[in-house]
């Protein structure tokens, strides 16, 4: 099974430092879903040079969202096409300004597991709830950041 991280992105054309997202891609196996939600700048095309770029293209997915329903719907359908990818353990979504966070992110999938009965799941009214193993990065870090 495999970890995915959903990174959504909202009309940050100027601000998407793609380095650190090379970066961690280069050098980490999970499967990245970089999803655009309804930017009316040119973000997309600011993800499309990172899959280009990068050394694990296949391992990077975008998700161009062609209406911003807000941050759960975002996420939603990046759960939902990285779900049809592959099988996975456990999803953490963080939104573009926590990026940096990323050099750190192996060690939040590490603790996750033991974590995982104290955060916070989506409400649903679904017994069939694609974000079930979907988790809050902010909720990781405030945890983490207790202990």
């Amino acid at each position: 099974m495999h970890s995915g991280i959903i990174i959504i992105f909202n009309n940050d054309e100027q601000t998407i430092n793609t380095n650190p997202i090379l970066d961690f891609l280069d050098k980490n196996n999970f499967k990245v879903c970089l999803v655009n939600n309804a930017s009316t700048d040119n973000t997309i095309d600011a993800l499309n040079k990172i899959k280009l770029k990068a050394n694990t293209s296949d391992n990077i997915f975008i998700v161009d969202n062609s209406r911003n329903k807000g941050l759960k719907y975002a996420v939603k359908a990046g759960a939902r096409f990285l779900l049809n990818e592959a099988e996975f353990e456990n999803i953490i979504y963080l939104e573009s300004n926590t990026i940096f966070y990323l050099k750190h992110i192996e060690e939040y999938f590490s603790r996750l597991e033991l974590q995982k009965e104290i955060l916070t799941k989506y409400q649903t009214r679904s017994d069939r709830n694609v974000l079930n193993n979907v988790f809050p990065f902010k909720e990781l870090i405030k945890i983490n950041d207790s202990i």
